[in-house]
């Protein structure tokens, strides 16, 4: 019974279309404002793109220290969105809601470097754990290196990303998965007003004593 009424994106992606809009098609290099949440797959979505699926972050609706309504202005152009998202995101119009599998190499996982390589193995043999204390002690130092290790492959930068506290830790854990993106496109905007957006200052925004913010304001 799993659907097969699925579409591809240039970049291949899988893509099926909630909702359809009216008017003016998204091309490559527009300037678009939209809303939308990045979800972990659903335990019966075989297709990816089927059931609900669990939110890890979101904007425009108000289910976090977001309000319902904001929207966020892109620039279809380099790396300010993620190719999955970024592909996705062409060929919709305003009004339309659209649904896109976006795996890792696709999406947050950088792709250059050791990154593209993948997770080197931890060596965790006996020989390393003489005393227990000690033995402790490299473990944690070993886990640690393959956490930070991990954090330093995610895509801090590209849109769509976490702006609280909760949603970047949530989004740690899960960066290097397929996820279920649902974009709403409210419409046009001009170029300028996506270059207006600050990350720092949406960052302390959100988040108004996040590292490097002073009650909202980023620290110069």
């Amino acid at each position: 019974g799993e659907r097969t009424d699925f579409e591809r994106t240039a970049g291949g992606d899988r893509y099926r279309d909630l909702l359809n809009g009216d008017g003016k098609v998204v091309a490559k290099g527009d300037t678009v404002e939209i809303r939308y949440r990045v979800m972990r797959l659903g335990t019966k979505a075989r297709d990816g793109l089927s059931g609900e699926g669990q939110t890890i972050f979101s904007f425009g609706y108000g289910e976090d220290e977001d309000k319902e309504g904001d929207k966020l202005a892109v620039q279809l152009s380099g790396t300010n969105v993620v190719p999955g998202v970024n592909d996705a995101l062409v060929g919709m119009k305003p009004g339309g809601r659209r649904r896109v599998l976006v795996r890792p190499e696709r999406g947050w996982k950088e792709q250059s470097g050791a990154c593209l390589e993948g997770t080197k193995s931890l060596d965790l043999t006996a020989t390393q754990r003489t005393v227990s204390t000690e033995g402790n002690l490299v473990f944690k130092a070993d886990i640690g290196a393959a956490i930070d290790n991990a954090d330093a492959c995610q895509n801090k930068k590209s849109e769509p990303q976490p702006r609280t506290y909760g949603q970047k830790a949530r989004f740690g854990r899960r960066f290097d998965e397929s996820l279920l993106v649902e974009l709403d496109l409210v419409g046009f905007a001009e170029m300028k007003k996506a270059a207006a957006v600050d990350p720092a200052v949406e960052r302390c925004r959100q988040n108004p004593f996040a590292e490097g913010c002073d009650d909202g304001v980023p620290i110069k």
